[in-house]
């Protein structure tokens, strides 16, 4: 399974300005979430969603400032639908499993589970080196089971029983590129390096 590389919407507005100023709306908005799922949180994700492709890049800048393990997790729980499609789904579950809180790292294994990618059973194997709770364990070990059997579902169905399913939605790059536009969504692929150039001069301001 091939992932995009972390990019972000490009050329939404035909004019930079108005571009970064789409980027500048979305930064502002994320700063708000609080963790707590309430509906002007979810009402700023979708707003979010609808106008970037990379939503997990611009959630990864919110992750790295915050103190509040509850707004960590709700980074990663957002970054989910993207796991199997894009490259900052993963970079965001990939710092989270290192993180001190145990609830946050239980975040970024469903994640890794949900993905499904191979290689991220050495990123979980890399997190358990450094954390060894028993919840850590237990979750890390079920997310390698998850990807190792091909079957989302283990993550939480430990015993294999076929009777406790994890019900989440997850794009793929033909959504994207349906919801987006495909000859816009190709350009936006193509703009990684001056994409990042601007989150991160907005994370800074």
């Amino acid at each position: 399974m091939t992932l995009i590389p972390n990019t972000n919407s490009e050329e939404l507005m035909p004019s930079n300005n108005e571009n970064t100023y789409l980027y500048k709306a979305c930064h502002s908005l994320l700063r708000n979430i609080k963790g707590d799922r309430s509906a002007s949180e979810i009402d700023a994700i979708n707003y979010c969603r609808s106008i970037i492709i990379d939503l997990p890049f611009a959630l990864k800048i919110i992750f790295d400032q915050s103190r509040d393990y509850k707004i960590r997790c709700s980074c990663v729980v957002y970054s989910r639908r993207y796991c199997r499609v894009l490259q900052s789904a993963i970079r965001i579950a990939t710092t989270a499993s290192l993180d001190r809180s145990k609830y946050v790292r239980y975040r970024a294994y469903e994640l890794f589970a949900c993905s499904q990618h191979p290689e991220c059973i050495q990123l979980i194997s890399n997190s358990t080196e450094l954390y060894n709770d028993q919840l850590s364990l237990k979750y890390a070990s079920a997310a390698i089971d998850s990807i190792k059997s091909k079957n989302i579902n283990y993550f939480i169905d430990h015993k294999h029983t076929g009777r406790s399913f994890l019900k989440y939605t997850f794009l793929s790059t033909t959504d994207l590129a349906s919801e987006f536009g495909r000859e816009w969504f190709s350009e936006a692929v193509s703009q990684v390096a001056e994409v990042e150039r601007i989150m991160r001069s907005l994370s800074d301001s």
